[in-house]
């Protein structure tokens, strides 16, 4: 190929793009975005707090068709610490805007996907309401809308208000392809909050669950996670920077809950940490006395006695019988009857003294065997050490 010269492959390739642009001809080139201002503002109407030069975001048009030059301005600030975007639309000089709720929101990607209007108590404020002597007339107004920092690129922030002229100011159109885009980017750091349990010579309960939350920039309502009984690190990763609070969900009566650290900062870049302890109250055993039964041949009375101040689930199981079950003895006493039926293979007892013999220790969630020796039916049961018993 000759210099200069561009061959049959040059020329195609010149003309695809010919083609390309001429169909892109008419349509808004994707817009660059601008500068976004962080801080907050307070939506009441009043516009003093806005700096109308470094807020400016976007230009307003009569229905978003730019050709027909602006009527009025989008000015944005974020604030990284609640999540949220505060929105101010200013109509030009000679431009009336209506106070139509209806016909004056902020929308997010699509015109149906409106995040606030003015039917938004609390979030949204008309700007110059009768300025000119018309209480139906407005020269805009302020907004705000929860808006997720680090995320992906919002391709369209539409933000529209009913004129006088019957022809609404918007942003954009619909349909336009990134004419107002926004990504606030905020700041974010990790927080570790370090699980430990003391149970106390209590038998560890693998159902046991612990929950920890956490309360802050990144959860103004709160964000918990669940722990098992062996306690661990809890993590909460690229979280807005600030102070989080660490409490932990009521665990029982039993159990004695420290928290240090709390408040926790955190710092951008950084790891944050905190510590919750539980300790378990001191565990005694349950101890087993006999009581009197009134038929013995048929029924025969025990009482299982927890000193400790929070109940305990214990399990039994009566040796020569089918008979077997599980109950939970309160603080104070806790009696249980335990039935034998005629027909099975048992020693004969006599009616025992209310009271008589000592008591026996238990172990909480074990399986406990009661029998009285053959031929010893007046004498008391004997001590056992905690464990695992044959006793009836």
């Amino acid at each position: 190929m000759r210099p200069g010269h561009l061959g049959r492959a040059g020329i195609a390739l010149l003309l695809g793009l010919a083609f390309l642009l001429g169909g892109l001809a008419g349509q808004p080139a994707l817009a660059q975005m601008p500068q976004l201002t962080y801080g907050s503002a307070t939506v009441d109407g009043q516009i003093g707090e806005w700096n109308l030069s470094t807020d400016r975001y976007a230009a307003m048009y009569p229905n978003g068709d730019a050709s027909q030059g602006t009527t009025g301005d989008l000015y944005l600030r974020y604030n990284c610490a609640n999540q949220t975007m505060y929105a101010l639309v200013l109509l030009a000089e000679g431009v009336t805007g209506l106070a139509q709720p209806n016909d004056a929101w902020v929308a997010l990607e699509t015109v149906g996907n409106v995040v606030v209007d003015g039917n938004t108590a609390g979030n949204f404020a008309w700007v110059g309401v009768g300025f000119d002597g018309n209480s139906g007339h407005v020269q805009g107004y302020e907004a705000a809308f929860p808006v997720t920092p680090n995320q992906q690129v919002i391709q369209h922030l539409i933000a529209q208000i009913q004129t006088l002229s019957g022809v609404p100011s918007s942003t954009e159109r619909n349909g336009d392809s990134g004419v107002v885009r926004i990504k606030p980017r905020c700041p974010v750091g990790n927080l570790q909050v370090t699980k430990t349990v003391d149970w106390n010579g209590f038998p560890p309960d693998a159902t046991q669950s612990f929950e920890i939350c956490i309360t802050g920039p990144a959860y103004p309502n709160g964000n918990c996670q669940s722990i098992g009984p062996d306690g661990g690190i809890l993590s909460w990763n690229n979280i807005a920077v600030g102070a989080y609070t660490i409490t932990e969900t009521d665990a029982g009566t039993a159990w004695t809950t420290v928290i240090s650290g709390s408040p926790a900062t955190v710092t951008a870049g950084a790891t944050a940490n905190a510590s919750v302890a539980n300790t378990h109250d001191a565990f005694s055993p349950l101890s087993l006395a006999e009581l009197c039964s009134d038929n013995p041949d048929i029924s025969r009375r025990w009482q299982v006695t927890n000193p400790n101040p929070y109940p305990v689930t214990f399990t039994y199981q009566l040796e020569g019988t089918t008979q077997s079950g599980s109950d939970t003895a309160a603080r104070q006493r806790h009696r249980r009857a335990l039935h034998q039926h005629r027909g099975l293979q048992h020693p004969r007892h006599r009616r025992q003294r209310r009271g008589a013999g000592p008591p026996h220790q238990l172990r909480p969630a074990l399986r406990t065997r009661i029998r009285q020796p053959p031929g010893d039916q007046d004498r008391g049961l004997e001590r056992l050490p905690p464990g695992r018993h044959p006793v009836l």
